[in-house]
């Protein structure tokens, strides 16, 4: 699924560790798409850190999951790549890492034992 909308607010970033020591990180951004009736949406960024910041206009590529915690259902949504469409005819050439598109690694298992609430993603 895809979303393209300005940068409403980027969230602290979370850092934890999973079952076989190794770490993550999660970062929460809001998106607010365009029209007279706008609609937004709450991605999580995993294991990446952030290219953009608010105001920026973004287009992501994510995906959906729902979990099940004590008879309750809640949806995941993280993405998996995103592009600055703000700033979209900006293009580097060469050996310069400063690619505007970026692919996000597999979410790792996440270790919710150590969280102080009791969701368990």
């Amino acid at each position: 699924m895809n979303f393209t909308g300005k940068v409403k607010f980027i969230g602290e970033t979370i850092i934890g560790q999973n079952k076989l020591g190794g770490q993550w990180k999660k970062t929460t951004v809001v998106l607010e798409g365009a029209g007279q009736y706008p609609q937004s949406i709450c991605v999580d960024w995993f294991n990446h850190d952030l290219d953009f910041t608010v105001g920026e206009e973004v287009s992501v590529e994510f995906k959906t999951k729902a979990s099940e915690y004590n008879g309750k259902y809640f949806n995941n949504i993280a993405a998996v790549r995103w592009d600055v469409t703000s700033r979209g005819e900006t293009k580097f050439t060469g050996g310069n890492e400063a690619t505007v598109s970026r692919d996000i690694p597999k979410q790792a298992h996440v270790d919710a034992s150590n969280d102080n609430d009791d969701l368990p993603f």
